[in-house]
């Protein structure tokens, strides 16, 4: 069995205006809002928001409030991955 490490990179692609790109690195981030981790599971935000209602989705991701408004969620990014790599086993299946 062959190990397939993946290294995960949060960076901006910013045009350098002679048809090529400049890739600015982010900082490694331990939480993501909804619209990045709607972007690593390739699903709307609105389907991210049911998924957090699900209760197979709900036992591998793990989110926050961050406000007393409760409007603005916090996802684990680590949670985010998990449940991408849950996926791909439910889709081997």
């Amino acid at each position: 069995m062959t190990d397939n490490p993946q290294l995960l990179l949060f960076a901006d692609l910013l045009p350098n205006g002679n048809g090529g790109f400049t890739v600015r690195p982010r900082k490694p981030l331990q939480e993501i809002g909804t619209i990045d981790a709607a972007r690593m599971l390739g699903v709307s935000r609105t389907t991210l928001w049911e998924l957090r209602n699900d209760e197979a989705a709900s036992k591998v991701l793990k989110w926050r409030f961050t406000t007393p408004s409760q409007r603005i969620v916090k996802f684990e990014t680590a949670s985010v991955l998990a449940y991408l790599e849950y996926t791909k086993t439910l889709e081997g299946k």
